[in-house]
């Protein structure tokens, strides 16, 4: 007569380790011995491992990191990556993107400019405001295109 029983547990032993423990008994019978095997397997991971890192790692000297990416027709930019100040308002970025490519598109030209391929949004939003809550890996990614796309 063979018989066997698992069981698992899954317990948190602190705020960033999780460890399951898995148990198999198995019991044979042999006659008048019972003879008892067990294993018992630990597995411990962090479940925090891609954790987001705090904004404030990403802040030097008051500034952030802006990544332009074009989108659709809209001419490319030589140098993409840009240090702007993290108090300024979301307009000076409009401006200043206007002016990185004054020679490529006309002054009255329509230029959307959004955050993470999603909205627009308000020239009054300050930029560390929008850092805090959108930015990917301690840039703030702003997608700029001449035709509306997104929002």
């Amino acid at each position: 007569v063979v018989s066997t029983q698992s069981t698992g547990k899954i317990k948190m032993q602190d705020s960033s380790q999780v460890t399951a423990t898995a148990t198999q008994t198995a019991e044979t019978e042999t006659g008048t011995e019972t003879q008892t095997q067990s294993q018992t397997q630990t597995v411990s991971t962090s479940i925090f491992s891609n954790r987001r890192r705090p904004f404030e790692e990403f802040i030097t000297n008051g500034k952030i990191l802006i990544l332009f990416q074009a989108t659709g027709a809209a001419p490319i930019l030589k140098q993409s990556k840009f240090k702007v100040q993290a108090s300024s308002n979301f307009s000076a970025i409009i401006i200043f993107l206007r002016n990185q490519l004054n020679t490529r598109i006309a002054p009255n030209d329509p230029l959307y400019l959004y955050l993470n391929y999603t909205f627009q949004p308000s020239p009054e939003a300050i930029l560390l405001d929008l850092f805090k809550c959108f930015h990917v890996n301690g840039k703030l990614v702003v997608n700029y295109c001449t035709t509306a796309a997104w929002g």
